[in-house]
């Protein structure tokens, strides 16, 4: 991750140049060009410029809608990315982020497979905006129908969930879902990773709040010892 504004400057000029590359070369690679479009606004973003960050993204999206297939991963990144920035510019309110994503989705599953890999894309992103669990346990069957794709990815959705049922203090349930995160991370990570290391740490505080709650409960049951 960038840190330092010398870093992003540094990182702004190499896409800038990038893209500029791209697009003089006939006929135009539209997919590197869409994605010069999106990492730009990404340096962005990262530095809490938003207005420019949309600017970028929504170019990308208009790129992506007119040229590229529906599905296309470059077409979901903008998807995400601009709910994203939605997100940021409205201060935490969520209404126009929901809208528009749940507008491409149904744009998208008009043209897509009921199981098409994309759509658990949206979907994730509309779980964490609407804080609905219906919406990851879709994406998850869609992961797991199609995981060649994606264990990367369906880690992610598992943490998701972990912290949705976290946040409701179903400890049970987020354990469940830490637990199978982790093991795919190990799978997939060196074994010092950040994400393997956070996840076990989570794992670690789950069973610890689930003991302190077993604890209590049976100190608050009734003795019936004569």
């Amino acid at each position: 991750m960038l840190k330092h504004n010398s870093q992003y400057i540094q990182a702004l000029e190499v896409y800038r140049d990038s893209l500029y590359i791209f697009q003089q070369i006939e006929p135009h690679p539209h997919g590197y060009i869409i994605s010069c479009q999106g990492a730009i606004g990404d340096i962005y973003f990262a530095k809490n410029e938003y207005q420019d960050a949309e600017a970028f993204y929504s170019t990308a999206f208009a790129s992506a809608k007119r040229y590229l297939f529906s599905g296309d991963d470059h077409l979901i990144r903008c998807i995400v990315a601009l709910a994203n920035v939605y997100e940021k510019q409205d201060n935490g309110i969520r209404t126009r982020s929901i809208d528009f994503c749940q507008q491409e989705l149904v744009l998208q599953r008009s043209h897509l497979p009921d199981n098409h890999f994309s759509l658990a894309h949206i979907l994730m992103k509309l779980g964490q905006l609407l804080d609905r669990i219906d919406y990851y346990n879709e994406a998850l069957m869609i992961i797991n129908n199609n995981i060649s794709q994606g264990y990367e990815f369906k880690a992610n959705c598992l943490m998701l969930m972990a912290e949705y049922y976290h946040g409701r203090e179903m400890h049970g349930q987020a354990l469940r879902f830490y637990r199978e995160a982790h093991i795919i991370q190990t799978k997939i990570y060196p074994e010092n990773h950040s994400l393997i290391v956070n996840s076990k740490t989570l794992i670690m505080d789950t069973e610890r709040r689930i003991t302190k709650q077993y604890c209590t409960v049976e100190m608050n049951l009734p003795n019936h010892n004569l």
